[in-house]
């Protein structure tokens, strides 16, 4: 059965996430995923102690995660080889994600990856997060659709996910298999060529 990913970028967590309760809802297995991509962690706005909190609550959504049935898979790479990866070993049906607020590198990254799914045929689902309010003609009545979203009570965690299985394995001929991308022990700041920044 092909899969619903979700997409975790900067929102960390299982409790108010509308991308991680959409795909519950999906009835098909739940694959969360997180791309650690080096291109982000080079941006002049990236930090090691950026990188240090961020790590730390990866750490935690692996737990809360697997404890719901569906592990976070974490891939190390550029995110259009990971979301093909992704789909020649699970086979996608749709992919989930909140509308990130983050810097024109995360929007161009966004809009490559939104292309690479249209092209393969995957919905590709941005909810919204309240602060960001994506593809507007202008700003006017953005005031007022925060204020609704902010009056909202946060959503409750999934009661339960339905794992993930690969349906063509890890490996696969063309392009970059899916085992190569996978990244069991989270890299520390040097690792993505942070300097020191206690």
């Amino acid at each position: 059965m092909p899969h619903a990913l979700v997409w975790f970028k900067r929102d960390l967590r299982t409790v108010d996430h509308a991308p991680l309760l959409a795909a519950a809802a999906s009835g098909r297995p739940v694959l969360p995923v997180y791309v650690i991509e080096p291109a982000l962690w080079q941006q002049d706005d990236a930090s090691a102690r950026q990188w240090a909190v961020l790590r730390e609550s990866l750490l935690e959504l692996r737990d809360a995660l697997a404890a719901l049935g569906a592990p976070l898979q974490v891939l190390h790479g550029d995110g259009v080889e990971a979301f093909a990866a992704l789909h020649r070993a699970f086979g996608l049906a749709e992919v989930h994600a909140h509308e990130e607020t983050g810097n024109a590198w995360t929007f161009a990254r966004d809009r490559r990856v939104g292309a690479w799914l249209r092209e393969a045929g995957i919905p590709f689902i941005e909810h919204s997060n309240g602060s960001t309010v994506r593809r507007l003609r202008r700003r006017d009545g953005w005031a007022r659709h925060w204020e609704g979203h902010n009056g909202e009570a946060p959503l409750p965690a999934p009661v339960a996910l339905m794992p993930a299985r690969p349906v063509n394995g890890i490996d696969h001929a063309s392009g970059r298999a899916l085992a190569d991308l996978r990244c069991e022990a989270l890299p520390d700041a040097r690792d993505l060529g942070l300097p020191n920044d206690p």
